[in-house]
């Protein structure tokens, strides 16, 4: 007989490795699109710790470019739709939005 009630620790750790895991693909646009832009930018490759300290350094980078704020309310929309409105073309087109943003801003910007 099929058991009728879920583990409801194991469901809470799931939905935690689910929020973990796209809090990762988010991060990972941001940095990846961050270091795009800056390389597109500069006209070559910046340092590769850009790939680590870029989405830190901009957090407290709209103090000197406003525009980044844009890059962080985009972050943080493209982390919180596609987990609450469970669509795959959101979390495509929330992927894409993010990687796009960083990518404008670190080419405006070429820190």
């Amino acid at each position: 007989m099929p058991d009728l009630y879920e583990n409801p620790v194991a469901t809470m750790l799931s939905a935690i490795w689910d929020t973990v895991k796209w809090w990762l693909v988010i991060l990972g646009t941001w940095s990846a699109g961050l270091f795009a832009g800056v390389s597109i930018g500069c006209g070559g490759l910046p340092p590769l710790h850009w790939i680590i300290y870029g989405p830190a350094v901009s957090l407290v980078a709209w103090l000197v470019y406003p525009t980044v704020l844009a890059g962080l309310a985009t972050s943080v929309m493209a982390w919180y739709l596609p987990m609450r409105i469970e669509s795959r073309r959101l979390a495509i087109g929330a992927v894409i939005a993010n990687f796009t943003v960083w990518m404008l801003i670190g080419a405006h910007a070429s820190w």
